[in-house]
């Protein structure tokens, strides 16, 4: 017997529904759609905020969008059921949906997201963060930089650096990776490389995570309220704007709630009044920050290498404002999926294969309007 593909709009529905509350990473940002063209690139918008305005300059000034692309990966998954009976396709197609294309989803979103914003240490260890700013001493490089305060014996390999001052420099809002380090003269290497070289005068943070799992100062590396706020401050310095309704959201391992949840100032998800727009996964709010658990976040060793290590671990909770970052539409029809159930002739006429096809990407569009907080697990 040959392969008989089935097609129903229900299972697409079927799909979403059951894979929709797991995706963290998915649920807040800017989407756009899957063109028809499957081959084709996903177009996002994107703006460099305006500069501050001084009294003298009451003058109009122009705001500048610019539309960037990614290319969609595609990616397969699949389960095998005994029946084409409807009930048990469906409840297939489900498990399809939140054990195997959820979790593919926000694999791919999490370690763009995790490896291209803003970064900031729980601990604000100023020997391992550092806002600096390139001067006349800088190497002239599209891969390199050098300043007197990356000497001595401080191991920056592996760390983040993201340029996020002035808006008008060709730099701002990338996020690089330290690959190499001279101990002696301060130089450090990174990739990717950047369009053109930093004028002077660009400010960039560079961030390791180097020394953050060994403090002698039970807690001082974990995350707490302090160190939110000082996430928020960033944010607020890097005009990003909240989301619609003015909170910003974080996304956090599930235990790292139980670092701050004392706070006088916590409220949990249970005692909100108007519960009808709740995120997917919302445990809580403090101040203005709504929080989302995640069973899965974003983590790396101390070299600054991504791991799925729970324990030995750097974790890093995602502080977002509005258009950090931007991920393909999953809903509509014919848009970024297509559920194909195809019964096979062998071994059983009653075997059946369901396949689920995925066309996804995420594309980091302002690394300054996020921030990822590093911080070590809790006990």
């Amino acid at each position: 017997m040959a392969d008989v593909s089935i097609t129903d709009p229900s299972y697409d529905e079927c799909f979403l529904l059951a894979a929709k509350p797991h995706l963290q990473y998915y649920q807040h940002w800017q989407k756009s759609m899957l063109p028809k063209n499957q081959d084709g690139l996903v177009k996002f918008m994107w703006h460099k905020p305006l500069p501050p305005i001084e009294e003298h300059d009451l003058v109009m000034h122009r705001l500048e969008t610019y539309e960037i692309e990614a290319k969609p990966q595609k990616f397969c998954c699949g389960i095998v059921t005994f029946s084409l009976e409807e009930t048990i396709l469906k409840q297939n197609i489900e498990i399809l949906g939140q054990q195997v294309a959820a979790q593919a989803i926000n694999l791919m979103a999490k370690k763009i997201v995790g490896g291209g914003l803003l970064r900031r240490r729980a601990d604000n260890n100023q020997d391992y963060q550092k806002d600096l700013i390139m001067n006349d001493n800088t190497i002239n490089s599209t891969t390199v930089i050098q300043h007197d305060d990356l000497k001595g014996t401080t191991n920056w390999v592996g760390a983040r650096i993201t340029f996020f001052l002035p808006l008008t420099d060709q730099s701002y809002g990338a996020t690089v990776k330290v690959t190499g380090q001279n101990h002696t003269d301060g130089t450090v290497t990174f990739s990717p490389t950047l369009d053109k070289v930093p004028a002077n005068g660009t400010r960039y943070r560079i961030v390791s995570n180097r020394d953050l799992l060994s403090h002698s100062d039970a807690g001082a590396n974990k995350l707490t309220s302090k160190a939110l706020r000082s996430a928020v401050c960033d944010l607020y310095a890097n005009h990003a704007e909240p989301m619609q309704d003015d909170n910003w959201v974080c996304i956090i391992d599930l235990y790292r709630k139980y670092d701050f949840m004392d706070d006088k100032s916590w409220n949990d998800v249970n005692t909100y009044q108007d519960k009808k727009n709740i995120y997917n996964g919302e445990i809580g709010k403090w101040g203005n920050i709504r929080f989302v658990g995640a069973t899965d976040v974003y983590k790396e060793t101390v070299a600054g290498e991504y791991t799925g290590d729970d324990d030995n671990s750097v974790h890093f909770a995602t502080l977002l404002g509005r258009d950090a970052y931007g991920v393909v539409e999953l809903e509509g029809q014919g848009q970024g999926k297509e559920i194909v159930c195809v019964k096979k002739g062998q071994p059983s006429p009653s075997r059946s294969e369901i396949e689920c096809d995925v066309m996804f990407t995420t594309k980091i569009l302002n690394a300054t309007f996020g921030v990822n907080i590093a911080c070590a697990v809790s006990d």
